[in-house]
């Protein structure tokens, strides 16, 4: 993590995985050093609900090959316009989100933000987290706000000549994760 220049970053096409039973082929899949780390699952945006097709096959991909997704770290489902992300073994509706870039509409600028190094190293290392709620350990991952908000204390701490802050967040925006990340990463 110290020196993502050091990595050997490989994508690959059609990544195709059978454990004896069901095979399944993702569309694109990230690897640093060897270890698949990325999956993506690139829809045509001219269907309805291209993005939601693309959830569901990943849905599946994690109940008939659950191997292939036990060192994905993080998923993503893309089409033209739109990008959504979460993270492996949680593939709940209200744990997927948007991945916003200041160029709207083109994909392209939200890919590259996103895989860059220096932002997957971050989601890989800082930006999952496990939880028990009710006996049962679930994984998370931080939405794009709860990121900024991080690095954003973290830049003012490492500054001499700021003194105090403020995080704002709403009631239900997640506060609770970032401030366990935020003291994690302090």
């Amino acid at each position: 993590y110290e020196r993502p220049e050091n990595n050997l970053y490989h994508v690959t096409e059609e990544y195709y995985y059978y454990n004896g039973r069901f095979a399944n082929r993702a569309d694109v899949v990230f690897l640093i050093n060897g270890i698949p780390v990325l999956i993506i699952e690139c829809k045509n945006a001219t269907k309805d609900e291209a993005i939601a097709i693309g959830i569901q096959q990943l849905r599946r991909y994690h109940e008939e090959t659950p191997e292939m997704m036990l060192a994905q770290q993080i998923f993503t489902s893309v089409d033209s316009l739109g990008f959504h992300y979460g993270v492996t073994w949680n593939t709940k509706i209200r744990s997927i989100f948007e991945w916003k870039s200041n160029e709207i509409g083109n994909l392209e600028a939200k890919v590259k933000e996103f895989c860059n190094p220096i932002t997957l190293h971050a989601f890989l290392k800082d930006y999952n987290l496990f939880q028990e709620k009710d006996e049962e350990l679930n994984k998370f991952i931080l939405k794009q706000h709860q990121t900024d908000a991080v690095e954003a204390v973290i830049g003012r701490l490492l500054d001499d000549a700021k003194k105090r802050g403020l995080v704002w967040h709403t009631q239900g925006s997640g506060k609770t994760f970032t401030i366990i990340v935020i003291a994690q990463k302090i």
